[in-house]
């Protein structure tokens, strides 16, 4: 089903949009808008899902922190961020992100780092 958005972003863009900014957030069409926003990744997806984030996360995390590491947007990390524990989807979009926005180094992106791939801090620096 999601084959066929390439061929028709600007819809696709503007239903899963309607799904996103819509009070309530409706459940049973919320993933395949969430989908969409990690097929098509465009900035007004983006700011979408980072107006919306903890609604979504409450409904679909998963889902949610895919779709933020494939819209990639740097405004985004402070929201994965938030919510970035131990072994949780949302802190390997968070640490992917940081490191490829090059976001400072702190003490907690060390400990992510160290938990998922055993680096050092040198490691980190410059990456």
């Amino acid at each position: 089903m999601l084959r066929g958005v390439k061929e028709v972003p600007e819809a696709a863009e503007e239903a899963a949009l309607a799904v996103l900014t819509t009070s309530p957030l409706d459940e049973t069409t919320l993933p395949m808008a969430v989908a969409l926003a990690r097929v098509l990744r465009t900035q007004r997806l983006g700011l979408a899902i980072g107006r919306k984030f903890y609604e979504l996360r409450k409904i679909a995390p998963t889902e949610v922190a895919q779709a933020c590491l494939r819209i990639a947007d740097k405004r985004l990390i402070p929201l994965l961020e938030s919510r970035a524990f131990a072994d949780e989807a949302e802190e390997v979009a968070w640490l992917v992100l940081a490191l490829v926005h090059a976001v400072e180094d702190s003490d907690k992106l060390q400990k992510a780092l160290d938990r998922t791939h055993g680096r050092t801090r040198w490691a980190t620096r410059r990456l």
